[in-house]
């Protein structure tokens, strides 16, 4: 099973101190590289925890281009959630999205 996380829930977790909830999955976490860059845009207090995991627990992997059906589905959806779906989508493997959006929950 492979994760993908967007920026809310991952800057939750590191605010909670908890950035470590996320290797209870025991996959591969994987962030799209525009959700790297919100992650890190802010100097916040969770920006270093954030940056550590960044360094070994999470991965930033690219965004293939999207198919038309995906491309459809996530036209209301701001940019980091629009890349973290496009991302999962992509996969080949089981995979988890992690997103806090109520747009990302609309059918």
């Amino acid at each position: 099973m492979i994760v993908v996380a967007d920026t809310g829930p991952v800057i939750a977790l590191a605010t909670l101190d908890r950035i470590d909830l996320l290797g209870v999955f025991g996959a591969d976490i994987l962030v799209p590289p525009r959700v790297r860059r919100e992650l890190l845009s802010k100097p916040e207090p969770e920006t270093q925890e954030i940056e550590q995991a960044l360094g070994h627990l999470i991965q930033v992997r690219e965004v293939p281009p999207l198919g038309a059906r995906t491309e459809d589905a996530v036209d209301r959806l701001d940019p980091g959630e629009r890349d973290a779906v496009g991302l999962a989508a992509a996969l080949d493997e089981e995979t988890l999205l992690v997103m806090d959006d109520q747009a990302g929950r609309s059918p």
